[in-house]
């Protein structure tokens, strides 16, 4: 398993994005964990651990399988996507063996050795155990007979599984009922009812007195919030920070294997992504422009990435780190080339979506150096330090005695002439709580800053703020406030009226819609002739079998109406009531149905009868999985 992991994980840009993750679940289960979890613990399970170190491995496997089996790079949204059903996986492993030792399952001693030797010999099938114990105590921080036990466990696992899902057993009528489900095709046709195409036919009148009233029942959508006006200062921990260039040579040495790959180029950038769909790249692609007009004219990029990216990089502002030569997709990589630091990118297609870039730094190329990666090995070390809890301590101690002169009985002096090594300050417009501070140094931080400063006292100084990040430490002093208030209603009149309107006009519909219909039922017409007498275009669905989920193709879901078209029996057939899905009215009417070819299951019975098995197993093993669970102690790292 091992080297199958080393040879296939060989993409460098798949490589990076691993080694983002495994660096998300070093930081975020093993330094992050609440409740009463220990360090470097994200579950337990009926008091069994599972921990950053377990997952990571189990996760890095997963991955290998997928990119042998697939030959090609991992999509992002797949790995993100992975990460739970690891968790999960490593869960229910621990409730599955607990519940095969209870039906008497046992795992053999021989077992576990044929599968250990399976996951670490080498590519000629040698197994070495020495070079076995080294790999499970370096990279798990286990002892053999430990990761033996938990391998005892995996396999008893598999076991409950197979039992569950290799002994399931369908009977005839269940059999029919499964295909005749999934063989009974059916053909819509349906007319979307358009209010403003109708408007003349609903003849929509609104008076004063209900604009008023809507007015009145609804004071809350018409308000402003509270707003406030402060002074916000801050120190960069980053400022504080001095490495030795022994702490550098040491993460310097650890590259030694990437030499090559480090005498290009190395960039430092942050971007905003779009991803992008054919149904919404149109959109996209305006929406990222207007983003960067708006960064150009006024805003913080880091701020817009925060509110708007569609990527996992939004919560540290966008940020990507250094990265080389064929990090990136080749259109990434040169238009980040091309900028200067502080620069940003005119919008950028990929195979992701649409991306602004914004450089920081661009290391030329050269050897590999102490002096030319110095930027990029501190950027390494400070990103360390902060994720370990005792140095980001020590060092928010010693930013908070510099911020000392302020607090305090010094509540009048402004944050803005302050004097403070390494302290940076603004003062804002009136904002709300919804509202988004562009200058902050971390976006992460903006509830954050907002809520401490609703809880201030005009003119007051508040507490020292830790960033979420640890990187910074801020002070707020609270200038003013304007309290929450109800816009007037001649101001507000016209939406009022405008919602009034859209109200009278979707029940008016129904009414319509059901009296168009009844009239059309009792002289027998078709849906073809109302749609000719509405002037509406008529649509036709594709032809499908029962949805498991209850969607109709090019309408929405709608279970009553799945019922009624799949029972109707005279064909073609008007549904008897207007259609209602995510607030648009349909009629709708049954055009053709196509019975089951029952020969062609006779001949197939057999192969249908295993497929129907396998997923009934599935069902099943969900169905103890939920069983097993609620009967488990099982907390989970944020749980």
């Amino acid at each position: 398993m091992l080297q199958s992991m080393r040879s296939s994980i060989s993409s460098w840009s798949v490589r990076i994005l691993l080694a983002l993750i495994i660096l998300s679940f070093v930081s975020f289960y093993g330094f992050r964990n609440g409740g009463d979890l220990d360090q470097g613990v994200i579950a337990k399970v009926n008091g069994h651990d599972i921990t950053s170190r377990d997952l990571t491995f189990r996760f890095q496997s997963r991955l290998a399988q997928f990119q042998r089996f697939f030959q090609r790079d991992i999509p992002e949204s797949i790995i993100q996507g992975m990460q739970e059903d690891t968790l999960d996986q490593l869960i229910n492993e621990q409730l599955y063996s607990r519940a095969a030792k209870q039906m008497g399952l046992v795992s053999s001693d021989q077992a576990v050795r044929e599968s250990i030797k399976s996951q670490f010999s080498d590519e000629s099938g040698n197994f070495e155990f020495d070079r076995y114990k080294k790999i499970v105590q370096s990279i798990l921080g286990k002892s053999t007979g430990t990761y033996e036990k938990e391998e005892a466990t995996r396999l008893l696992s598999d076991k409950f599984e197979k039992v569950l899902t290799q002994t399931s057993w369908v009977s005839e009528s269940e059999l029919k009922s499964k295909y005749e489900q999934n063989n009974t095709k059916v053909t819509l046709s349906y007319v979307k009812l358009d209010p403003e195409k109708l408007k003349s036919k609903l003849n929509v009148a609104v008076s004063a007195d209900e604009i008023k009233a809507y007015y009145d029942s609804h004071q809350s959508k018409y308000e402003i919030p509270e707003k406030y006006q402060f002074e916000l200062a801050w120190i960069s921990l980053d400022e504080l920070l001095t490495p030795e260039n022994t702490d550098l040579n040491r993460i310097l040495k650890k590259r030694s294997t990437e030499n090559e790959k480090l005498k290009g180029p190395r960039i430092h950038a942050a971007h905003i992504l779009l991803k992008t769909t054919p149904q919404n790249e149109a959109l996209q692609k305006a929406k990222i422009r207007k983003l960067r007009d708006q960064i150009i004219k006024d805003q913080n990029f880091e701020a817009v990435a925060f509110a708007q990216s569609e990527d996992g990089t939004r919560q540290q502002g966008g940020d990507l780190g250094y990265f080389g030569k064929g990090d990136m997709v080749p259109a990434f990589e040169s238009t980040a080339l091309d900028l200067k630091p502080g620069q940003i990118s005119q919008p950028i297609k990929t195979n992701f979506g649409y991306h602004l870039i914004k450089v920081y730094d661009i290391i030329p190329p050269g050897e590999v150096t102490l002096n030319r990666l110095k930027p990029e090995l501190t950027y390494a070390w400070k990103k360390a330090y902060y994720e370990n809890p005792k140095k980001s301590e020590r060092l928010y101690t010693q930013a908070e005695k510099l911020v000392e002169p302020l607090t305090g009985a010094a509540v009048e002096k402004s944050l803005l002439s302050t004097t403070i090594p390494h302290s940076h300050a603004f003062k804002t417009e009136f904002l709300s709580k919804e509202d988004q501070i562009f200058r902050l140094p971390s976006p992460r931080d903006n509830q954050l800053i907002l809520s401490s400063v609703s809880n201030l006292e005009i003119g007051k100084i508040g507490h020292p703020i830790k960033s979420l990040s640890g990187q910074y430490l801020y002070l707020v002093k609270k200038l003013d406030q304007k309290d929450k208030q109800v816009r007037p209603f001649e101001m507000v009149k016209n939406d009022a009226k405008s919602e009034v309107e859209k109200q009278k006009t979707k029940e008016m519909l129904k009414q319509f819609a059901a009296q168009t219909l009844k009239q059309s039922l009792d002289k027998d017409q078709s849906l073809r002739i109302i749609a000719q007498e509405l002037n509406l275009p008529i649509k036709h669905t594709e032809p499908f079998t029962k949805p498991t989920n209850n969607q109709i193709p090019g309408m929405g879901t709608h279970p009553t109406l799945v019922d009624k078209v799949f029972q109707k029996q005279h064909i073609p057939s008007l549904i008897n009531e207007p259609i209602e899905i995510s607030g648009t009215l349909y009629l709708v009417a049954v055009d053709q149905k196509s019975d089951p070819d029952w020969e062609k299951y006779e001949s197939q019975k057999s192969e249908l009868r295993m497929f129907a098995a396998e997923e009934d197993g599935k069902t099943r093993l969900e169905q103890w999985s939920k069983f097993l669970r609620s009967k488990a102690k099982i907390k989970r790292q944020g749980a």
